[in-house]
């Protein structure tokens, strides 16, 4: 099956999706009472997926009930982990529950049972998404431990009691002329400080201070390996850079988060824990660019003192479109000849994107580009006709001829990370989709080549985009995968800075 037959369970998964929101999942909090696990699967009218299955956890809270829904990651079909119901209802005779749509014109999606008998642990009912016609519903309760095997397991993701504090923090950063608290969290190992700080960047996107993503917290598991090891963290809220397929109004680039993220760096002067001539940064994918920025314009007492490049990007922006279709295709089994065919007209448009083209030029690139996507695909994609491809192709360049994927397009990353003033540290992924091996290397390779500090580039040929170990690298794989970041790679990163940030092997082992 290829990535477009699974499209009308997909958007049955996006209505339950829920748009889900930026900020940490809602836990069931230590004091809930009465916590109850139920599955259920509903009729989804579709050939290739004709139940799904769903997961949600009730309890009490002072005013009445809370709740989760999960969805198990599936061939095809993505997982929702914790996504908050905007009510809940758990009664003798009934269950009902809403979340909220995508879409903020529809209506919630609505679950309700009854229960039969009273108060037993079967029920049936209907699904409305959106407003949509009810679809069969059937539930049943389950146990914690079932209720735990039903989503893929995290077992990195770090669980108290820990020897070590965190405390949640809100760092005042300046956005577009107006002064804001960002959430964050401050990571401080146990002993005496003050301890060696590393700041932490995320990858492309809104993320949480963990970057939660598939239930995934690769920051987190960060914190913790650094803090057993003698150094304190901080990680902040992170928001949407540069994305060719976000609202225009939400995206900023990547010199406006450096700027946000020296600006932060200056709030730690105030934290005492922390020994700012012992800083650190450490970049996840994208967020190396920003890092590798962020570091000529940290103002004293801060002095980088180590640079953990974790995935980077050294490829031009235009350089990674192309390479990140190519291996899209390969990844699909497409013939060599096939992938020069269709990587020569995707990339038409971009390419005079990126040398300030007439909109009309643009614009035919782009037609043609769905033209021959359309033939290529048309069992799957159904007849589309010559306006309604045109009318897409206007779309798409008004999504893309921003001032922000303009930045992107033409960004040259290297340079960027050539002009690093301290040793760096980069992590490479043999199995890496979005910024492939083959490309993306030579590019790091030239950007350290010229520096007079210490560099070195470690390549893992198992792991993928986020450094999971990996079988394809695929992006469907991620969720799946129970690690979220290789052991190989955490190592390498605490070796790295534990050298760079001279901490001693007493000082590491306190925090074990």
């Amino acid at each position: 099956m290829t990535r477009f037959g699974s499209s009308a369970a997909l958007l049955i998964v996006a209505a339950l999706a829920a748009a889900l929101h930026t900020g940490p999942a809602h836990a069931q909090p230590s004091g809930a009472t009465d916590v109850q696990h139920w599955a259920g699967e509903f009729e989804t009218r579709q050939t290739f997926r004709p139940r799904l299955l769903i997961a949600a956890t009730f309890w009490r809270e002072a005013g009445g009930w809370r709740g989760l829904l999960n969805i198990p990651p599936d061939i095809g079909i993505p997982g929702v982990w914790a996504a908050d119901l905007l009510h809940a209802e758990v009664e003798p005779g009934h269950i009902e529950f809403y979340q909220a749509h995508p879409n903020p014109d529809a209506a919630p999606n609505r679950y309700i049972v009854s229960r039969r008998p009273e108060g037993g642990d079967t029920g049936e009912g209907s699904v409305s998404l959106g407003g949509g016609p009810p679809l069969r519903l059937r539930m049943w309760r389950i146990g914690e431990d079932e209720a735990r095997d039903l989503m893929p397991r995290r077992p990195q993701t770090p669980r108290g009691p820990l020897p070590y504090q965190s405390r949640d923090i809100m760092v005042p950063n300046t956005r577009d002329g107006e002064t804001v608290r960002v959430r964050g969290v401050l990571t401080i190992p146990a002993g005496e400080g003050p301890f060696p700080i590393a700041v932490l960047f995320p990858a492309s996107g809104r993320r949480d201070a963990d970057h939660t993503e598939s239930a995934h917290k690769p920051f987190a598991v960060i914190a913790d390996r650094l803090a057993r090891a003698g150094i304190a963290s901080m990680r902040l809220e992170g928001r949407q850079p540069r994305d060719r397929f976000s609202d225009v109004r939400t995206q900023v680039s990547s010199a406006q988060l450096a700027a946000e993220a020296a600006e932060a760096v200056q709030w730690l002067v105030q934290q005492p824990a922390t020994d700012l001539s012992r800083l650190a940064f450490v970049g996840l994918n994208e967020g190396c660019t920003v890092a590798a920025e962020a570091a000529g314009l940290l103002q004293p007492p801060a002095k980088l003192g180590a640079a953990a490049l974790l995935g980077p990007q050294g490829m031009s922006g235009l350089a990674q479109i192309g390479a990140e279709f190519r291996s899209s295709m390969r990844r699909e089994g497409e013939s060599p000849e096939f992938i020069d065919r269709r990587a020569s007209t995707f990339m038409k448009a971009y390419e005079l994107l990126a040398r300030d083209a007439p909109e009309a030029e643009v614009v035919e690139a782009f037609y043609e580009e769905i033209s021959e996507s359309h033939r290529s695909r048309r069992q799957q994609l159904g007849e589309w006709q010559p306006e309604q491809r045109r009318e897409m192709a206007v779309q798409q360049y008004r999504i893309v001829h921003t001032p922000a994927f303009m930045a992107m397009l033409r960004a040259e990353p290297a340079a960027a990370l050539a002009s690093l003033p301290c040793p760096a540290l980069a992590v490479l992924a043999g199995r890496d989709a979005r910024f492939p091996l083959s490309v993306n290397r030579p590019a790091i390779e030239g950007a350290f080549a010229g520096r007079a500090a210490p560099s070195r580039i470690v390549v893992f040929e198992s792991i993928n985009h986020r450094l999971q170990p990996a079988q394809t690298g695929g992006p469907e794989e991620m969720e799946q995968i129970e690690t979220t970041i290789d052991e190989r790679v955490l190592t390498e990163l605490v070796e790295f800075l534990r050298e760079h940030l001279c901490v001693s092997a007493a000082k590491a082992g306190e925090g074990r």
